[in-house]
This record gives C-alpha cells, structure tokens and sequence, in this order.
C-alpha cells in the first residue's frame, strides 16, 4: 500500500501531472536506445513524474505501451522516451502515472521494467507489505 506520505504529493490533476513532465524532466539521446527522458532536478522516490496521454491500440509500433495482449496504448507525450531497464528507477500506475520507484538523480535516466505485464503495474488497491513508499 502507498503511504499517506506519497499519496500527499501526487498532484490532484492531469494538468499537475503533465507540469511535472515538464519541470522534472526532459529528452536527449540514450545510451540504452535512441532516445531517453532524463531527470531535470533531484526525483524523489513517490513523485508522480506525469501521466501518460495516449489513444488505444491494436497495432504494435514504436511507442506503444501494452496494457493486455491485445490492447496498448500509442504514448504521445515525453513518457514515450522511457526505455527499459531491469533495474527500473520509475513504473507505471494502472491510471497511467508514471512514479519514481526510487530516489532519481539529476541527469538520471527515467527506466522502466519492459518485461512486466499489466497484472504487474502498480495498482493503488494492492498492498505490498515489502513497499516502502
């Protein structure tokens, strides 16, 4: 379960969401792939980093984010450039936040466990007694 601690500071809005993308966060080339988004600042762990805008999919694709088997979602905005780590440093929410798993330094790059399915995203009614959010 996130603590109350974390849940104080997830923005109360998609357009609080989106102004973190953009103060936490920007794009250049990556050592891991292409592109990459990288930290800005100091990310604490907790802080919601934004939320993904996006139209559903069938199709696969560069930047298509799958939820189920059957169904993704084409990511529009900077969280595209999230490339895979095993040793990710954010995960996705089932509402589509994308939330620092750990403390992410400034320069950082923004990682994401691509070998997780959707029953593995973060879901606000799981309680994990190992979460030390």
């Amino acid at each position: 379960m996130i603590e109350s601690t974390v849940l104080a500071s997830r923005p109360v809005s998609e357009q609080e969401a989106y102004q973190n993308l953009l103060e936490l966060t920007f794009v250049k080339d990556s050592e891991i792939h292409g592109k990459g988004l990288f930290a800005k600042c100091f990310i604490a762990k907790g802080t919601v980093i934004g939320q993904i805008i996006g139209s559903p999919t069938t199709v696969d694709g560069d930047h298509v984010l799958w939820i189920t088997d059957d169904l993704g979602i084409h990511v529009m905005n900077n969280l595209r450039y999230i490339n895979h780590s095993p040793e990710p440093t954010a995960a996705y929410y089932d509402d589509g936040e994308v939330v620092a798993l750990r403390d992410i330094a400034d320069g950082e790059e923004i990682t994401h466990d691509y070998n997780g399915d959707s029953s593995e995203w973060l879901s606000r009614d799981e309680h994990h007694e190992d979460d030390e959010f």
